[in-house]
């Protein structure tokens, strides 16, 4: 299948979840993710999630990051050049609503992409080798060229299906995890 086709199939089913299905596969997103990664003193970049969008809620695990003494960022997005920059947050009062009801960190203690140690990303769907369709415009895609090697990128999904996409870039960057409500998948194996 084309992304295109895979970003319309995975929006129409989160589309079909409500609130609490969305919190209850989010919390066991990020039980997963926490009983496999060691995160505790980490500089982590975390996606904000986007209500509309359905997205999973990361707003339930940010005390447990607070609680394991991590450094958290989040980003605020360039909609015009499609670059995004990360910002410490300690909790969700340092965050307003910004450009396409996107939340947004207030602060302005920006990190550099080489200091971030782990990276959260959203996704739609993802292939058997660590690929992950977003939304189409690249905004991690091109922030992940600008890192570390070394970097984790773990991915959050809602659904624990692989896919086959047929269009995958040359600047399509893989994750290195995938944590869904059902599993916590490694692509380094």
């Amino acid at each position: 299948m084309l992304k295109k086709e895979l970003r319309k199939k995975y929006k129409d089913l989160r589309n079909l979840l409500s609130s609490q299905e969305i919190d209850k596969l989010s919390l066991q997103c990020f039980k997963n993710l926490l009983d496999n990664i060691q995160l505790a003193g980490k500089n982590i970049a975390v996606f904000l999630p986007i209500e509309r969008a359905k997205e999973p809620n990361i707003f339930l695990f940010l005390n447990e990051f607070n609680l394991l003494q991590t450094q958290i960022y989040a980003p605020i997005s360039n909609q015009e050049t499609f670059e995004m920059d990360f910002y410490r947050i300690l909790s969700k009062q340092d965050l307003s609503i910004g450009a396409f009801g996107i939340p947004e960190p207030t602060k302005t203690q920006k990190i550099a992409p080489i200091d971030l140690d782990v990276i959260l990303l959203p996704l739609l769907a993802l292939d058997r080798s660590g690929h992950r369709i977003g939304y189409g415009k690249g905004f991690y895609d091109r922030y992940l060229n600008r890192t570390k090697k070394e970097l984790i990128k773990i991915g959050i999904s809602l659904f624990d299906n692989f896919d086959t996409f047929d269009d995958i870039d040359s600047f399509d960057v893989p994750m290195t995890y995938c944590s869904t409500p059902q599993r916590f998948i490694d692509f380094t194996k």
